[in-house]
């Protein structure tokens, strides 16, 4: 990261991301046309560069849908020895293929990643089968971010994004490509990618946007970052969701306690709530610090005295300093292992 230089992640859609340098809409990737994906309209989108995984597949080269006059740089172009750069570096491709058995037959395209601040950012494309970790090797060391398909319809299957995973390393997945109604086509939900990943802490801000970069959650585990899309609301009715349930109920944050093989607690949390400045969670009388900014993750400890099992937790809260009331954290049963928290007025 550069010091001094902001750099920001917005879900737009699908595969469309768009990166905001020191507050300026600067980068947008892959993005989809409304009408053609059964999507209400979008307003263009202001950037300075749009990047595409190849101009050929329409759903995630709609150049059009960018404001103005932006540079357009085709990442299937650079895999094939056509220099591209952003931020004066150079953009890091592979040339990949969607999958054999694509309805209209498989299009080649490329995956891709750039510079932003500092930060690599590595987008998969239309990515139709799983890549060897040799095949990814131009990627070692510049996958910071990864904006990951999820969707397992003509993209790889989640066992194979493991092993893609491993090899790439990023410090934070990104899920695109997925369902989220209207937009289907047979894929799959979010919360499927999620259910198959327990173990990573989970980053799920009630918005479309987030900062980077976010703090360290879990050693040798990359943080699941879901945002929700800003081109459309989803229809949430057809898509059951955790954090849009609970939301509704007030709910702000949920923890889910469990207990590793040295007997440490494992505190794993969803977040839902507005702006935070700073936020302890404390769990018997041990804080564990939670947030440097807008959002939280696994925590990591501070202070306080030992921790015992899950089930000898009595009382838990968190406080976000400053003049925000704090949050009342009670089980939702008397396992203790999962809680709910919410807001006391002040």
């Amino acid at each position: 990261m550069i010091p001094g230089m902001s750099v920001s992640v917005e879900f737009v859609g699908h595969a469309c991301f768009r990166i905001w340098i020191d507050g300026r809409p600067s980068i947008v990737t892959d993005p989809y046309p409304p009408a053609r994906l059964g999507l209400p309209p979008l307003e263009p989108l202001a950037a300075d560069t749009v990047i595409v995984s190849s101009l050929t597949d329409e759903a995630h080269s709609a150049v059009e849908m960018v404001a103005g006059s932006p540079r357009v740089l085709n990442a299937l172009d650079a895999a094939r020895g056509q220099p591209a750069e952003i931020g004066g570096q150079p953009v890091v491709t592979v040339e990949a293929t969607e999958a054999r058995d694509h309805p209209r037959g498989p299009q080649d395209n490329a995956l891709y990643a750039f510079n932003a601040g500092g930060l690599w950012l590595m987008h998969m494309g239309d990515l139709g089968y799983e890549l060897t970790a040799q095949e990814l090797a131009p990627f070692a060391g510049k996958c910071d971010a990864l904006f990951a398909l999820a969707g397992q319809r003509l993209t790889p299957k989640f066992a194979e994004l493991d092993r893609m995973f491993q090899a790439l390393a990023p410090r934070w997945i990104f899920p695109m490509h997925y369902e989220l109604p209207p937009l289907g086509f047979g894929m799959t939900s979010v919360e499927e990618f999620l259910a198959h990943r327990p173990h990573d802490p989970l980053v799920r801000p009630r918005h479309h946007t987030i900062d980077l970069p976010l703090p360290a959650f879990k050693a040798g585990h990359p943080a699941l970052v879901v945002l929700e899309p800003s081109g459309y609301t989803p229809d949430l009715d057809d898509v059951p969701s955790t954090a849009a349930v609970r939301s509704a109920e007030g709910v702000m944050m949920q923890v889910e306690l469990s207990t590793d093989s040295l007997g440490e607690i494992e505190p794993k949390i969803t977040y839902f709530g507005a702006d935070v400045d700073y936020m302890l969670l404390s769990l018997n009388g041990r804080p564990y610090h939670m947030s440097d900014n807008l959002y939280s993750g696994l925590p990591k400890v501070l202070t306080g005295s030992e921790p015992g099992p899950p089930s000898a937790i009595e009382s838990m809260y968190a406080d976000f300093g400053g003049d925000r009331p704090p949050l009342i954290c009670e089980p939702t049963d008397d396992t203790h292992v999962r809680w709910e928290c919410r807001e006391r007025s002040t």
